[in-house]
């Protein structure tokens, strides 16, 4: 089941110090998809260490979301 902002509102205002979150947030489309945009299509996100690509021309390819992202040395 997707819910809308507000019902995402209400479970962050309901959740309890020290203890997990509700089950949507690992689960629900529309909270995985406001995580990606609000948080890793907006900010640098930490992909390896530069030893994975220690040679000029190495490359790995990343992916976030529905985005793949080719990291090259």
């Amino acid at each position: 089941m997707s819910m809308n902002k507000e019902h995402i509102k209400s479970l962050i205002n309901e959740q309890l110090i020290n203890h997990t979150l509700d089950q949507s947030f690992y689960i629900d489309e529309t909270i995985f998809k406001l995580d990606l945009e609000n948080f890793f299509y907006k900010q640098w996100v930490f992909v390896d260490h530069v030893s994975r690509i220690p040679n000029i021309g190495d490359y790995f390819l990343f992916n976030i979301g529905n985005e793949s992202i080719i990291v090259i040395r």
